[in-house]
């Protein structure tokens, strides 16, 4: 007898589809000064404020390889993302780590058709990442985005099993 399919391989380079809502048909889950609210409160606040790399790496486990400029492997992304932030001040130049973040927030609103605010995505990304990072991985957690770990999709209820029962990956759709 054949056994179920727990989870399904993703092929190198393939980026499951991922339906687009109309821009401007939503808004954001949660506010934006929202940091230590739930999903995730203050030990994601800490996260986004202290260690952004990590919480970068998160954010790309749940975006596909064509929403992230870091392909969507979130070992990768943690180490481009810290690269980016805290090496060009030591030479002088402005941190870039900013680019990362306004790419992932865009991609987050345009999958959702959620609206621009509170400002444009550059000023987020630039002046309140960490307000920003929380805000993005919330919305993700409360949409019920799934993570892509070692090239299998995990719905998030993967993460938080109730009652300590082991959940099964559901396949994630392939497109034809």
């Amino acid at each position: 007898m054949a056994q179920p399919v727990v989870a399904q391989p993703m092929a190198a380079g393939y980026a499951p589809a991922v339906p687009m809502a109309p821009m401007g048909s939503s808004k954001w889950s949660t506010g934006f000064c929202d940091c230590c609210g739930p999903p995730g409160s203050v030990g994601m606040c800490c996260k986004a404020a202290f260690c952004p790399c990590l919480m970068y790496g998160d954010l790309v486990e749940r975006l596909t390889s064509s929403e992230t400029l870091c392909g969507g492997r979130k070992n990768d992304a943690c180490l481009v993302y810290c690269g980016a932030d805290y090496l060009p001040p030591i030479v002088g130049i402005p941190s870039l780590g900013f680019l990362f973040h306004w790419q992932a927030r865009q991609s987050v609103r345009a999958r959702y058709g959620i609206v621009e605010e509170p400002c444009c995505d550059c000023c987020v990304a630039c002046f309140c990442s960490s307000c920003s990072f929380t805000q993005i991985h919330r919305e993700l957690i409360l949409r019920n985005a799934p993570a892509v770990v070692n090239g299998m999709a995990v719905p998030m209820q993967a993460y938080a099993p109730v009652g300590g029962a082991v959940p099964v990956a559901q396949p994630i759709n392939q497109m034809h």
